[in-house]
């Protein structure tokens, strides 16, 4: 993630006009918040997004900091400073985040400034407190110290946004392995601290003996540190590991090729870009275990098929890396030999129609993005989604551009986009997208829909001939939309974010949408026929969408009780019977809180939570529950609110991993229920009674699993 962010402000600078502006100067003096002397030595900065321009104080505290233009007419940033024995702070406001040094682009413009070119800005002053520094040795396991370490401080509460204190803050090993960070922390703050060798070959590591399995690290379950005021603090020593190496040759080599790899959970760790001529790759520094790489051309560069190193097709962005059989590598070990030649397929494009008309649908225009509608799917003859790609608005007509390459076969294509959970006439809360207002969502050539649910016995499969591109047109007809709200049972107010579903008779998902912020839901259209419409109250929208995961019962629309997701039977509501052209509802759907089980899933060798899979809970007579995803940005899941009454807790994160308990080492355990083995369904026991329960899941690499053996017996 930081080398994305470093890209992109290359990216900028080479973008900006390279006519020149005069600079701009700030100027300012920074003293001690406590004594009011002045502080000389002090890093003052001025910038945004890794763009930054810095000076140092001089003996009375006084700084001039001149501010390149690079061509513009201006520039936004902070101004911020920090010194060897001063923690950071920032002119004018504090960021959101506790990240210093132009990293604060998200933190909702807390003190940022536009300055002009030529301009000069006096009087920026500040007073700044003791902070204290971290310091260190790094050598390799088994040899002396390595120089050229990087050891960064990380604060705990931005872990998982991968948003830190900038490199001024870093330390650098010494030839000796000693270091010592450059400029004072925050006091009192939880920080993390990894250790990258750069340009070795070597682990990268979190503070306490954690392997990372790239160059960085998900910190959120690692050990943290303090700093204290005034105190530089020693022994924080690292001992890394030496790293695995993958390597092979991938052709054909005539154009531009990605490999792409990816963690034993499916977690994207970083990409190599091989130019024309050049056929092999190699990939070091991992910590070893089970990985996914995936081999192809970037977008819209060629006809090849994507493809993962199992031979499992990957042609679009939203497809799940972490299926099939991952590849692995010992700890320190190599594996060479991964050879893969990609094959040529064929790609699809086409327009979409009115039904009734054979011309442009109507359209809900949109002012912040007209040509958006949405996305299409390729679904396969299992009813697997294999591709899709954005459906657009190009010179007056609704169009599917060319899709990646898809193996050579034939393939379903229909207007839904199971990737946001999104139909052609859905609105998104607080979205202001072009909808094609009013239509059902509809399969090739001219198939009606219910979101998901396509008859594809009914419908004509389009064959994908390698080298070309099928030409389609796909005719949508209007429909009923449904619109309603879900609400606190308790207090009547409207219940934000959260997911409502329409299923059929079997508590199957045909469509899904989200509340706004007033709990008001609107989706749509569908075809004539009798649904049901429910609540889910923790679930996803689509499958590249975050949960959203609310501690309440479920409900079924006309249903005179709560239920627990799926457990819930549709046809003790009441169901929604729609015309196919008349709006339906609103139906107000009341919700009632109650206890739920979460936690996170946390691998039990190195102790780091897993931000991906799920969690599928079973009653203790093995009945399911529901399937509840890991949030992949806090790393926790939550159930539905759930009845007293004991569960079975099976963690789903890829086929590299297994359930294991947790090691019982207090610092790696977390805060965690009761859990034994479940051997009926090799996860874990839960008791829940009336209040919400805390429960910690582990999980092993099975690449690694022979290490716990004994220790899980």
């Amino acid at each position: 993630m930081r080398h994305r962010f470093v890209f992109l402000a290359i990216v900028m600078l080479l973008a900006v006009d390279a006519r020149g502006s005069d600079p701009a100067v700030i100027t300012g003096t920074i003293t001690d918040a406590d004594s009011g002397l002045p502080v000389a030595g002090a890093t003052v900065a001025f910038g945004l997004n890794f763009n930054v321009a810095t000076t140092l104080t001089n003996p009375d505290g006084t700084y001039s900091l001149t501010v390149d233009m690079f061509g513009a007419a201006s520039r936004l940033g902070f101004i911020e400073a920090a010194g060897p024995d001063h923690a950071p702070r920032r002119v004018g406001g504090e960021p959101v985040f506790d990240c210093f040094f132009a990293c604060g682009s998200g933190d909702a413009g807390a003190g940022r400034i536009e300055l002009d070119a030529g301009a000069v800005l006096a009087n920026q002053d500040l007073a700044l407190s003791p902070g204290g520094r971290l310091s260190g040795a790094v050598s390799a396991v088994g040899g002396g110290p390595l120089g050229n370490v990087r050891v960064s401080p990380v604060p705990r509460r931005v872990a998982q946004l991968t948003f830190g204190y900038s490199g001024h803050f870093h330390g650098v090993t010494n030839p000796d392995g000693s270091w010592t960070l450059p400029l004072a922390l925050r006091p009192g703050a939880d920080f993390d601290l990894v250790a990258e060798a750069q340009g070795m070959n070597f682990v990268t590591m979190a503070w306490n003996n954690r392997a990372c399995p790239y160059r960085a690290c998900n910190t959120a379950s690692t050990d943290p540190v303090t700093v204290v005021a005034g105190v530089i603090g020693t022994g924080f020593d690292f001992a890394l590991p030496p790293g695995a190496t993958l390597s092979g040759s991938l052709l054909p080599d005539d154009l531009v090729r990605l490999v792409m790899f990816f963690d034993a959970a499916g977690i994207q760790l970083g990409s190599l870009l091989l130019p024309a001529g050049q056929a092999d790759w190699q990939i070091d520094r991992l910590s070893g275990g089970s990985h996914y790489l995936q081999f192809g051309t970037p977008t819209g560069a060629s006809n090849l098929v994507r493809q993962l190193h199992n031979g499992l097709p990957c042609p679009f962005a939203g497809c799940n890396r972490a299926r099939g059989a991952p590849l692995t590598v010992a700890s320190g070990g190599t594996r060479s030999g991964i050879d893969i030649v990609l094959s040529e397929g064929g790609s699809v494009t086409g327009r979409i129609v009115d039904g009734a008309t054979g011309l442009v649908p109507d359209l809900l225009p949109s002012a912040s993005n007209p040509t958006n509608l949405g996305s299409f799917n390729i679904v396969d003859a299992a009813g697997e989604v294999v591709g899709g790609g954005p459906v657009r608005i190009i010179d007056d007509e609704v169009v599917i551009p060319p899709s990646a390459a898809l193996a050579p076969g034939s393939y379903f294509v229909r207007t839904h986009d199971s990737w946001l959970g999104e139909g052609l006439s859905y609105r998104r809360p607080g979205g202001n997208l072009t909808l094609l207002d009013g239509y059902a969502d509809a399969m090739y050539p001219d198939l009606p829909c219910a979101g998901l649910s396509c008859n594809t016995g009914l419908a004509s499969p389009v064959t994908i001939v390698a080298g070309d591109t099928a030409d389609i047109t796909i005719e949508v007809n209007k429909g009923s939309s449904i619109s309603g709200s879900i609400v606190d049972d308790g207090s009547g107010e409207g219940i934000a974010g959260a997911v409502v579903e329409l299923v059929n008779a079997a508590n199957q998902r045909l469509a899904a949408t989200r509340t706004d912020t007033d709990g008001l839901f609107s989706f749509g259209a569908f075809p004539a026929g009798t649904y049901y419409l429910r609540t889910a109250m923790s679930a996803i929208a689509g499958f590249g969408v975050n949960p959203d995961q609310h501690p309440y019962f479920d409900r079924v629309f006309g249903a005179s009780g709560f239920c627990s997701e799926q457990l819930c039977d549709p046809t003790t509501g009441t169901g929604v019977i729609l015309d196919g052209g008349t709006g339906a509802g609103p139906f107000e759907l009341r919700v009632r809180s109650g206890p739920v089980i979460r936690g996170r899933v946390l691998d039990s060798l190195s102790g780091q939570q897993i931000n991906n899979g799920r969690v599928d809970v079973f009653t203790a007579g093995g009945t399911l529950v529901g399937r509840y995803r890991i949030d992949r940005l806090t790393g926790l899941y939550q159930t539905t609110a759930l009845p007293p009454g004991t569960y079975q807790l099976v963690p789903e994160v890829s086929p590299a991993f297994i359930a294991v308990p947790l090691s019982a080492e207090p610092a790696r355990a977390a805060s965690a229920a009761s859990l034994t083995r479940a051997t009926p369904t090799g996860g874990f026991s839960v008791e829940l009674g009336t209040q919400d329960v805390e429960a910690a899941l582990g999980v092993v690499d099975r690449a690694r699993a022979s290490i716990f053996e004994d220790r899980f017996e």
